[in-house]
């Protein structure tokens, strides 16, 4: 099964300095954290957890259709996982299309 990349991927094995040229620059980039806290409660009143959005990023979300998985792209540094806000948007547009 292949993944269908909704941006451009996140450089693997680059420093914070050279990710920064390749991405457009760094200060753009969010934690996965914060990312999560920005979004509305979903049922119950619970927040969606760093660790969704991280699965996002690695297995992605199945479309009905079955067809392949549309992966988050994210930026790992060290041990820190960081989203473009306007990649995250283009991921909800995109799962949301397809739904």
């Amino acid at each position: 099964m292949t993944s269908v990349e909704v941006g451009p991927p996140a450089e693997v094995g680059k420093s914070v300095n050279a990710a920064a040229g390749i991405l457009g620059g760094i200060d753009r980039y969010r934690s996965v954290s914060e990312i999560a806290s920005k979004l509305p409660l979903g049922r119950g009143g619970a927040r969606v957890q760093p660790s969704t959005i991280k699965r996002w990023n690695k297995t992605g979300v199945v479309p009905a259709g079955g067809s392949a998985p549309i992966r988050l792209p994210a930026l790992r540094v060290g041990s820190r996982w960081f989203v473009c806000p306007a990649e995250f948007e283009r991921f909800v547009l995109a799962v949301s299309r397809v739904a």
